[in-house]
């Protein structure tokens, strides 16, 4: 047994997830834990790393790390209900892990959820859509069926849903360099993105296109696969759907699906990210198409929440940012009175300066002379050699 932060793991179970990383089961204070261990970033552990290059690879991994604390904050709830988040990461020594709470269920295969009722496969998405519209803000990058787990309460026909995965998501405004999302699910900009970034275009063009429209992209893509005999795509000539409109063509939603499915499909898996539904109305439809009723009494409720909760986050974020740039001012100014107070101690010529003199450089005509400015203001002319015996500069 191996014991990582805390919790024990069994070394010989580790297997190997996409992106290069693996997982494994944990336990911990009696409970069970889902670990994975990150191929990305690599923490300089090895005495092999030196100087600045070390320093640079330390930088990296601090910001990495930085950036997922705020995101697993960002993201609500405490990781058990339907948005299973990762609750911790740490690092022992050059690798760094995630740990979420572990889901024990017998998933129900994507392929089979064609079969369910129109109402029950309503439910299903309705519960992805709102666990995405909650995050606000943050993209979750790597939506496919495997990250979404459907499975059947005991004794009952009833469906539960969990979203996983959280270990790619990112801040719409601040991708990263490397989308780690299976390329099957891209949407057409996150396709664009990621070949700028792979052919080492800097600055990247279509940064600006990166952002929860990318998700809703995706969730299409899965829709489809939900209400689709077999858990098939959307028709396309291609290889996957984002390459469809390369060629002009959009890709096409299968017949058998149900109209009011298919009309929301189609507009999730439209090319421009400003012609897709926001999350949040993808979620508003699907709830009119589970209970026309209740959609139509709740959706003005729901939007005024949905703005109240957005008008908050944005504080919030104010206030984040005007705390970090008193912070940086601080540090600043503190950098600036440490030089004006080596700059007091160290002349022009390079002399550091003591016992009462403020200011001190070498004579222009001669060499071997120092011009000292004492700190009444006084000026004189001394030997360099017995200014230095006298405390008055060292050289």
């Amino acid at each position: 047994m191996q014991t990582l932060h805390g919790y024990t793991v069994d070394e010989t179970q580790w297997k190997s997830k996409g992106g290069g990383g693996q997982c494994n089961i944990a336990k911990k204070g009696g409970k069970e834990y889902f670990i994975k261990r990150l191929a990305f970033p690599r923490y300089p552990d090895s005495d092999n790393f030196k100087g600045a290059f070390k320093q640079q690879k330390i930088d990296i991994c601090n910001d990495w790390y930085r950036r997922r604390q705020e995101i697993i904050r960002a993201i609500p709830g405490s990781g058990t209900g339907t948005t299973v988040k990762p609750i911790e990461y740490f690092r022992e020594g050059p690798c760094y892990y995630e740990v979420a709470n572990l889901i024990d269920v017998t998933s129900i295969p994507y392929d089979e959820i064609y079969k369910e009722s129109k109402e029950d496969k309503a439910r299903v998405m309705l519960t992805v859509a709102m666990s995405l519209a909650d995050l606000q803000g943050i993209v979750h990058g790597d939506l496919d069926p495997r990250n979404i787990l459907i499975s059947r309460v005991a004794g009952s026909k009833n469906l539960v849903t969990k979203l996983i995965d959280f270990s790619d998501s990112f801040f719409e405004n601040d991708p990263p360099e490397t989308i780690m999302s299976k390329d099957f699910w891209w949407s057409p900009e996150v396709a664009f993105y990621s070949k700028a970034a792979a052919s080492g275009v800097s600055p990247n063009p279509y940064k600006k296109y990166i952002s929860c429209k990318a998700d809703v992209f995706s969730l299409g893509i899965v829709f489809h696969q939900y209400c689709a005999k077999g858990g098939k795509p959307p028709i396309c000539t291609k290889a996957q759907p984002w390459q469809e409109f390369n060629t002009g063509k959009t890709p096409q939603i299968a017949s058998e699906i149900e109209p009011e499915f298919r009309a929301l499909i189609s507009d999730m898996l439209e090319c421009e990210p400003s012609k897709r539904p926001a999350m949040a109305e993808v979620h508003k439809r699907l709830l009119q198409i589970l209970k026309p009723e209740m959609g139509k009494k709740n959706v003005e409720e729901e939007q005024k929440k949905r703005e109240a909760e957005e008008h908050q986050r944005q504080l919030e974020i104010e206030r984040q940012k005007t705390e970090e740039e008193e912070r940086r001012r601080k540090v600043s100014e503190e950098y600036q009175q440490k030089l004006d107070e080596e700059q007091e101690k160290v002349g022009s010529s390079g002399l550091t300066v003591g016992n009462g003199v403020k200011r001190a450089r070498i004579h222009e005509k001669n060499p071997r002379k120092v011009v000292l400015t004492f700190e009444n203001g006084r000026e004189q002319i001394m030997d360099l050699n017995l200014a230095a015996k006298l405390g008055y500069v060292k050289n």
